[in-house]
């Protein structure tokens, strides 16, 4: 959420997306389990702003030991996500802490005897486990939207329950809210755009799908779908996903020898393909060709991804 600082205004005995414990915060909510890099500050007509690009904002912090409300899938996958550099367990304290609800399950938070706030989750199309969030009671109905990819399907398909509600104030997500992302591709687009590049190529070649972060499980699925093979990843990823659904176990493999696929921490012995290896990485965008990615030295130290800095793929294309 660019802009939001974990208040909701009609609600402040609750915290979303933000875990600083204070006597007015009651009830903790996540979201989702991405975790951003870096606060930017910038100005819209003399307002400041500081733009919060991370939803687990005090979640490190291993003092922190209140209940934390979010997502099945969520609840699984937080406490065994990793630092990308060390690969250390940033959330491996908060397991006994996570309290999981179903997807359009409302949970009831009592405030005073006479008053209780109305919390639901709805599915956002983002990550796994990723919510919007509907909170109901006398100040009115809110919903925060999180992290959401509002494609016209899912709305259909999976919001539908929304409209038997009047939204009083929605608190959206504006990371998109510029020029450049305004008409980026669909997911079923990107999905076909990737298949038609990955052909483009000769079955020698290895591809390395650059899922650097939870939220491109549907590149996996449809690569393993199309070309019959799993991606190899490593054994911390596959038991994770294997853990959270074990439709993984057929998609993903620990193996590196068993496939030209790989989304792993590219170590030995997949390192010996280097030469021969065609990295894509995925980037919210409107263009329907893939580009090809020339790096320099600060460009490469600030793209988001799960090879090593010095690895030398044949080709870096970025879709």
């Amino acid at each position: 959420m660019s802009t939001f600082n974990g208040c909701i205004r009609e609600y402040p005995i609750l915290a979303i997306d933000r875990f600083i414990p204070n006597e007015s915060k009651q009830y903790f909510i996540l979201s989702h389990v991405h975790k951003g890099n870096n606060f930017y500050l910038f100005f819209i007509l003399n307002i400041k702003l500081i733009a919060i690009q991370d939803h687990t904002h005090g979640l490190e912090n291993l003092n922190f030991n209140e209940k934390v409300y979010c997502t099945e899938q969520t609840a699984l996958l937080l406490p065994f996500m990793e630092k990308r550099t060390s690969k250390q367990l940033m959330y491996s304290h908060l397991k006994e802490l996570m309290v999981p609800v179903p997807y359009y399950e409302t949970i009831v938070f009592e405030i005073s005897q006479q008053n209780s706030i109305e919390l639901t989750f709805l599915p956002a199309n983002h990550c796994p486990g990723a919510a919007l969030i509907l909170i109901k009671e006398n100040n009115g109905t809110v919903l925060y939207t999180g992290d959401m990819r509002a494609e016209a399907i899912f709305v259909t398909d999976k919001l539908d329950y929304i409209k038997k509600f009047q939204i009083k104030n929605l608190y959206m997500d504006t990371t998109c809210c510029y020029a450049e992302k305004r008409n980026f591709i669909s997911k079923i687009a990107s999905v076909d755009l990737l298949s038609q590049l990955i052909q483009s190529y000769s079955d020698h070649h290895h591809i390395y799908l650059d899922c650097w972060t939870v939220g491109y499980e549907e590149v996996w699925m449809a690569v393993a779908e199309t070309f019959k093979e799993k991606i190899h990843v490593s054994r911390q990823r596959y038991t994770l996903y294997c853990r959270m659904n074990l439709l993984f176990k057929s998609i993903l493999t620990i193996d590196p020898t068993s496939t030209r696929f790989h989304s792993c921490r590219w170590d030995e012995p997949c390192r010996a393909h280097e030469n021969n290896m065609i990295s894509i990485h995925f980037t919210p965008n409107e263009n329907t060709r893939p580009i090809k990615y020339i790096p320099t030295k600060q460009s490469k130290q600030l793209l988001m991804t799960d090879l090593p800095y010095d690895c030398k793929p044949l080709e870096q294309m970025v879709k």
